[in-house]
């Protein structure tokens, strides 16, 4: 009997965000952290942290497969894939690690071997010559297991054009895909203080879903500052929104976050849809494995005919397998992974898969193009002796200790605690009519020719919003603690504001190492090279790009014999770069003049960082940003969904274009970005394709 790793429920949404039915990336690997001097001795007591009792080992789900072997002996209607390199990592049960369960803890496993493939960008000129770190999960439950667990959606006119202007048509809008928001979701209802100085729209439970996999709750925590932060944003024109879900997603509010209330711990992937379908008998999951290539029918390769995929080429344990899928293959390996797993199978761009000795099997020039990622900046300042913020952690031993406890005993506290308040703002609420006419001038127009039409739409859509100044633009939010922006004192509290930029300009291309090999060169660099790969892969990424003509002719596909001259493409590159690092210099100074408003002023002593002696004009602050804007790890748009015309990679219905049965389901198919986290829509468009998958399932069994 066939057995589908694809399950008949909303499983779907494990392999959007990373929870790879097959190949895993990762060995079955409980890890237990003490986290020392940040949180003190936690698990000592045998205190129950999550679901499970820390320093004891699970048992082993029954889908997880003991070898590659065992695995392709049986039959599959559904085969997902992901990218990995052996041996990376672990399956990490709720409760076994408190850097991921207690949400507090957000970033503490970056760079962790077990956890991220620590992806670099190449030397980025517009960057003052940094090379950017780009967090990308490699755990089982995915990027649901270390990112942030904001959960928003985003505003209506924002989602509507993906139907519209981008050419999905009618089932992808804001109406159409609330359902499958809904079908992810179990809310909470929230304290009635939902929000710093307000309290929430009755009818904000109208939005949400309840029994669903997601457990979506709100903070029971504040620590000082938030308050007043909103209400000093309130005074220089940034409103409080008591229900940002229902189409209008701008304004200050205290969102909703995945947080399980019933164990005061992240909500993932992970123990929201795998851990209970874990004992499935028709859900099988292999660790360890890489996936290098996707085999299609040969029958299907006269260029009139739907390529049938029938599949997936594996390495596991430094031997080469196969893998047959009866009905469909979903690649689900991220924004970074997919293009390059498509383009070993022989779709992209046909020149460039030419010069790597792949075979063309369709040409689509969109893959791994339209790399999209919105940056932050940040300054800090030290608060006052009095003003309790999360530092507390940090410098009060006793109070760290009885935050445990709390949490120990009723699942709230500090260790729940995620973002208090964000606020999604349009810049003509809070910029001056010299800025705003400033960033207007650097806007660029749309790219001409075939250079790139679907960077052409979104740059008139972007010149639309930007122009109507209803949809935000810039992101602020107050972390009331130190160390995000400059190494902490001890026994000193500090204020960090945050500006996102969510709407950039420049456009990148995912160009790692790995997209420069054949499938057959792939798989000898693994198994000889493993290690080479985990240190030295790296990605052309971010927003404020290098403007040489080299790095150009690269992201852009243009060639250019003469290094002195500037390209079309050149110049809207030229373009987009000063448009974002305006954006930044000129949000970045309004952080200032944010802190120095009251009543939020009254509870700091000094900018730490900075430094008001250092950084005060123009040109100063987009210094400032090139030296200091990172990514907010929210990469999308490398297999983005929008018609062949636009360069597209996905149709409506998730399948690649012209393939009978390959679809990509994750974030690389979010076509442009929008102005909240990405966390929820993620889930959403995964429960939107689990449906489209099990009614194409249904019509032909």
């Amino acid at each position: 009997m066939s057995r589908g790793l694809l399950t008949l429920s909303s499983v779907a949404a494990l392999a959007a965000l990373g929870v790879y039915y097959y190949p895993e990336t990762l060995e079955y690997l409980p890890v237990v952290q003490n986290l020392g001097d940040r949180l003190g001795a936690l698990t000592s007591s045998g205190s129950s942290v999550g679901g499970s009792k820390a320093g004891t080992t699970p048992s082993r789900p029954a889908a997880l497969a003991s070898s590659a072997r065992e695995f392709i002996a049986q039959e599959y209607d559904y085969v997902i894939c992901s990218g990995g390199v052996l041996e990376a990592g672990g399956y990490v049960p709720p409760g076994a690690d408190p850097r991921i369960d207690w949400v507090v803890n957000y970033g503490l496993v970056f760079g962790d071997p077990n956890y991220d493939w620590n992806l670099k960008s190449v030397p980025q000129e517009g960057l003052d010559g940094r090379v950017v770190q780009e967090t990308v999960a490699r755990v089982l439950g995915g990027s649901s297991m270390i990112s942030d667990v904001l959960w928003q959606r985003p505003s209506q006119e924002e989602f509507d054009v993906w139907g519209t202007e981008l050419g999905n048509g009618p089932t992808w809008s804001f109406d159409a895909i609330q359902p499958y928001y809904r079908k992810a979701e179990n809310w909470t209802h929230p304290p009635i203080k939902t929000l710093p100085g307000g309290q929430a729209d009755p009818a904000l439970g109208d939005a949400f879903g309840t029994g669903g996999p997601m457990q979506i709750s709100y903070n029971n925590f504040y620590p000082g500052l938030i308050e007043e932060s909103v209400a000093s944003a309130n005074s220089l024109g940034a409103r409080t929104s008591s229900n940002p879900e229902t189409g209008n997603a701008t304004g200050f509010f205290t969102p909703a976050r995945a947080v399980d209330p019933r164990s005061g711990t992240r909500s993932s992937s992970l123990t929201g849809y795998f851990e209970p379908n874990a004992n499935r008998k028709n859900l099988v999951v292999l660790t360890g494995a890489e996936a290098t290539k996707v085999l299609f029918n040969d029958k299907s390769k006269d260029e009139k005919t739907l390529r049938v995929a029938e599949a997936v080429e594996f390495v596991s344990g430094g031997e080469k397998y196969k893998v047959n899928a009866k009905k469909e293959i979903i690649v689900s390996a991220g924004t970074f992974k997919t293009p390059q797993l498509l383009e070993l199978s022989g779709i992209g761009d046909r020149n460039l898969l030419k010069s790597f000795g792949i075979e063309t099997l369709i040409d689509l020039p969109g893959v791994g193009e339209n790399l999209l990622d919105q940056t932050y900046t940040l300054i800090d300042y030290v608060a006052k002796k009095h003003v309790k913020t999360l530092d507390e952690m940090r410098i009060n031993a006793t109070f760290a200790q009885e935050q445990i406890a709390l949490h120990a005993e009723t699942k709230t506290g500090i260790l729940t605690y995620d973002t208090a308040a964000t606020g999604s703002v349009p810049l003509q609420a809070v910029l001056s009519k010299e800025d705003i006419e400033l960033l207007s001038s650097l806007i660029p127009g749309p790219v001409s020719g075939d250079n790139s039409p679907l960077q052409a739409v979104q740059y008139q859509l972007l010149r639309k919003w930007f122009d109507e100044g209803e949809i935000g633009w810039a992101e602020f939010l107050l972390l009331s603690a130190g160390g995000a922006g400059s190494v902490p004192s001890p026994d000193t509290s500090y204020a960090t504001p945050i500006v996102f930029h969510l709407h950039p300009f420049t456009r990148g291309s995912v160009v790692s190492l790995l997209r420069m090999l054949s499938s057959e060169g792939l798989i000898t660099m693994m198994i000889a090279h493993a290690w080479v790969l985990q240190s030295t892969l790296t990605l052309l990424i971010l927003i404020l790009l290098p403007s040489s003509t080299r790095s150009i002719s690269v992201i852009n596909s243009v060639e250019s014999s003469d290094p002195q001259t500037t390209t079309y493409g050149q110049f809207i590159l030229i373009t987009s770069i000063l448009a974002d690092v305006a954006f930044h210099a000129i949000t970045t100074a309004w952080l200032r003049k944010w802190m120095h408003a009251e009543p939020i002023s009254e509870l700091l002593i000094n900018e730490n960082a900075p430094g008001e002696d250092r950084v005060n004009t123009f040109d100063e602050w987009a210094s400032y940003a090139r030296g200091n804007a990172i990514s907010t790890f929210h990469p999308i748009g490398t297999a983005a969904l929008a018609p062949e015309y636009l360069r597209g990679v996905v149709a409506p219905d998730f399948k690649v274009h012209r393939t009978a049965n390959l679809r990509v389901v994750d974030a690389s198919v979010i076509p442009l970005t929008f102005s909240v986290a990405p966390l929820a829509t993620v889930f959403a468009i995964a429960e939107k394709a689990g449906d489209v998958i099990k009614a194409a399932g249904s019509s032909t069994s």
